[in-house]
């Protein structure tokens, strides 16, 4: 796989998405799908402190939600005469797959390869490093419903850094097909300006992750954190349905998973003011982000949004480790706006 030699970048990730000013990075085939870059150990803890309260079948859940937006992203490229060449030529459906698990490389999901694959029955495969492996699966199972044009069951087996998933066609009826969400407020303008890359025209500054193609990882040399590039529609899409599912634990887990990350990442000088935050969050496609006051009050503006609890969480982490205080505070929300007021507690 061909990447930029003056930033490292896969080719693959410029081709297929662009850093918008509105803090938003759209996939080039469809400008109302987002793409972010999310941190895997906070994916992970919020899976673990999930199962904690929930059982394992929390991890079930993810995938089951996953597979549905995978599916839908899968739809959007597989559109026209692509589609119909890959749906019903002996060898499409196998160089989908391929292309996927190439891909899913560049995107930090690990390195997967497929072992065994029957046209409309079955795809099993095996994958190192995998980044939350029923994510994986999810996604696997999307391909398999989008390309079979079936529905499909997915299971997997964790062994370490090794993973070994299988994906087999559904008995009966799809119950869960019918569940989809979607936060499809329109975008708020921005301002976001970054330094292109000589080379490749891409923000110079993704040149602090690293992307390691044999094992299929990103690595954020700023943060010392493996990270992975995802749907955002569809990762806040997950969450909504677990939220309607099990309630107000989901979000009050994110919240709290990304508040003691926000701390995490002043303590390790990751972020030392607020315009890290604001530049991070931007870079990272998770939203647009201004911010104003001082160490009493700071208010932030939230636009473009992915996930409330995600951002609010993380800023109320970077206040906290910022300012050396608990903090305390307030919401306003607009459609497309959120307006976060947070002081020390008792100030």
């Amino acid at each position: 796989m061909k990447h930029c030699k003056e930033c490292g970048v896969p080719d693959i990730i410029g081709r297929d998405q662009r850093w918008s000013s509105d803090g938003t990075i759209p996939i080039t085939g469809d400008p109302n799908f987002r793409m972010g870059i999310v941190e895997v150990p906070v994916m992970r803890e919020i899976a673990s402190r999930l199962e904690k309260i929930v059982g394992p079948s929390i991890h079930n859940m993810f995938m089951e939600s996953k597979r549905k937006y995978a599916r839908h992203y899968i739809d959007i490229l597989l559109k026209g005469p692509l589609g119909f060449l890959v749906r019903h030529t002996a060898s499409g459906g196998k160089k989908v797959y391929q292309t996927l698990l190439q891909t899913s490389t560049s995107l930090g999901y690990g390195h997967a390869t497929v072992d065994e694959y029957k046209r409309k029955t079955l795809v099993h495969g095996t994958i190192h490093n995998p980044y939350y492996t029923p994510f994986f699966v999810g996604d696997v199972r999307g391909v398999f419903e989008s390309v079979e044009r079936l529905p499909s069951t997915g299971t997997w087996v964790d062994k370490g850094d090794v993973a070994t998933i299988a994906v087999d066609v559904m008995a009966g009826e799809d119950e869960l097909g019918k569940r989809f969400q979607y936060d499809d407020t329109l975008r708020k303008p921005g301002d976001l300006k970054y330094t292109p890359c000589k080379s490749c025209g891409l923000p110079k500054e993704l040149s602090r992750f690293v992307w390691d193609l044999d094992k299929g990882t990103i690595l954020d040399t700023k943060a010392n954190e493996r990270v992975f590039i995802t749907g955002l529609n569809d990762f806040n899409g997950v969450f909504m349905e677990l939220e309607e599912a099990i309630g107000d634990i989901v979000p009050n887990t994110i919240l709290e998973v990304n508040r003691e990350h926000g701390v995490k990442l002043v303590k390790n000088r990751v972020v030392t003011g607020y315009g890290d935050l604001v530049r991070g969050a931007g870079l990272k496609g998770l939203a647009y982000t201004t911010f104003q006051g001082n160490n009493d009050q700071v208010k932030l503006t939230f636009k473009n949004t992915f996930n409330k609890n995600y951002v609010v969480g993380r800023a109320l982490g970077v206040y906290e480790g910022l300012e050396g205080k608990k903090p305390e505070h307030t919401i306003k929300e607009t459609p497309g706006i959120i307006e976060l007021t947070i002081k020390g507690r008792g100030a």
